[in-house]
């Protein structure tokens, strides 16, 4: 039995490649076969023991990584590095992991991993990094869209905007505007002037202008001029609430 730890590249190396990461840390030595240009083994030089096998590099393909390991799903190649436990009889069986050889297994892992652009991934304590959570996106205002239309006749083409305040106010009060004028900055607000005033800037100002309709929940409104020009026979009315403000 070992206690196992993967690291999940972009390069692989040769055999005489990974004895270098091997000695580049202190007290190690990897022993290569040469007839298989493999690391047979990777021992302590103090001691002479074995510090942990290594396996690898083994091709892998997207199918060969769990879905849940996100961080190395662009690996190409795997490293294996492997640390014996220590079985025990008597009383019971048992068996544990060298701490000290354990730590000089993460110390390589990690070296290796910078050395092949990678990650490195212990399975006995891996834990899938949480999914980043959308950041909640504030609540887009909705909109009405509204329009009236009426065929002009020259007779009663200058009574549209008295009509529609009239309407609005016994009706429909959000389409009561607090401004209006033909331009901004407006020259008509409520309740400062009375409707005749709405009455007579529509009439007096507007022959081919728009009289303009604002102030919340209008977002924009408009009334079509009053002239008969021959090109456009109807005048219409248009009105942009933010609708959650009408209700």
């Amino acid at each position: 039995m070992s206690y196992d730890l993967e690291v999940y590249g972009k390069v692989s190396l040769t055999a005489r490649d990974l004895a270098k990461v091997v000695s580049s840390l202190r007290g190690l030595k990897a022993k290569v076969d040469r007839r298989s240009q493999t690391i047979s083994s990777i021992v302590d030089k103090r001691t002479r023991e074995m510090a942990f096998e290594l396996d690898g590099p083994d091709r892998v393909e997207p199918e060969d990584i769990p879905a849940e390991w996100t961080e190395v799903a662009d690996a190409t190649v795997l490293y294996s590095i492997h640390v014996s436990y220590d079985v025990t009889s008597g009383a019971g069986f048992s068996f544990s992991v060298d701490e000290t050889k354990l730590a000089t297994a993460s110390a390589f892992a990690a070296r290796l991993a910078e050395r092949v652009d990678g990650t490195v991934i212990d399975p006995q304590t891996y834990e899938p990094q949480p999914e980043p959570q959308p950041e909640p996106q504030p609540e887009r205002p909705r909109f009405l869209h509204l329009r009236w239309y009426r065929l002009l006749d020259d007779t009663h083409d200058k009574d549209l905007a008295a009509i529609y305040l009239r309407t609005a106010r016994e009706f429909f009060r959000p389409g009561v505007p607090s401004r209006f004028g033909t331009h901004e900055p407006f020259q008509g607000r409520f309740p400062r002037d009375d409707d005749a005033t709405f009455d007579g800037m529509y009439r007096a100002n507007c022959y081919l202008g728009d009289l303009i309709l604002a102030g919340k929940p209008i977002e924009h409104g408009t009334i079509d001029g009053w002239t008969n020009d021959l090109e456009r026979r109807a005048q219409s009315i248009r009105l942009k609430f933010e609708l959650d403000l009408s209700e």
